[in-house]
């Protein structure tokens, strides 16, 4: 009796790790999907073959498409937090920055959309999409302000202000480069904003203001 109720909880728990397993992978392919091709542009078909399962083991996992695309945006979000803030990362905050701003303003992020921000490849699909889908991205980008405010140095009291303009403008340069569909204007693009973020905003004090 012992010996079959051990084999039949190991069965169970083999079951339960191949379905993580499987979960874990669906998301991660629809992450990269959804960034390349957009939301509406990789269906749930195309999501189950990349991850090497069939359709009918979606409704296992998920209850629809918008609970995948909500899961897909936190984990590309997972991505794009270790890439920035992650140990390799200088800690001291210009130091930081200028690393920050150079990872992300690069044509090797132009370039691959699938693994890159999903604020950028995704902005403007999850603001057509259902509230989950805003929701999360909306908290995801809520958790980037939260880590550039603790990076930046500078004033306390403008630290959201500052980390806000820093996303936005990030997000906005690599989202232009990549609809002019050309690459000298592209470059231009984000050597433009690279300059600007490094020259204007100096960690630990305010950024210039212009006399009206």
């Amino acid at each position: 009796m012992g010996a079959s109720r051990r084999r039949s909880n190991s069965g169970r728990t083999t079951r339960v790790v191949r379905k993580e397993r499987s979960h874990a992978l669906i998301v991660a392919q629809a992450a990269r999907l959804f960034r390349e091709r957009g939301i509406e542009g990789a269906s749930v078909d195309e999501v189950m073959a990349a991850a090497g399962l069939t359709r009918g083991g979606f409704y296992a996992h998920f209850e629809d498409k918008t609970q995948l695309v909500a899961e897909a945006i936190r984990y590309a979000f997972d991505g794009a937090v270790e890439n920035l803030f992650g140990p390799d990362m200088p800690t001291e905050p210009a130091a930081w920055r200028e690393r920050a701003v150079r990872r992300y303003l690069s044509e090797r992020h132009l370039d691959n959309p699938g693994d890159g921000c999903a604020a950028t490849s995704l902005g403007t699909d999850a603001a057509r999409s259902d509230q989950p889908v805003r929701d999360a991205m909306r908290q995801q980008v809520e958790r980037v302000f939260r880590e550039l405010e603790r990076r930046m140095g500078g004033d306390p009291t403008t630290a959201r202000q500052r980390a806000i303009s820093l996303l936005s403008t990030c997000v906005g340069a690599m989202t232009l480069a990549r609809a002019v569909g050309d690459r000298s204007t592209a470059r231009e693009i984000l050597g433009a904003c690279r300059e600007e973020l490094q020259s204007d905003h100096e960690p630990g004090r305010e950024p210039l203001r212009k006399n009206n």
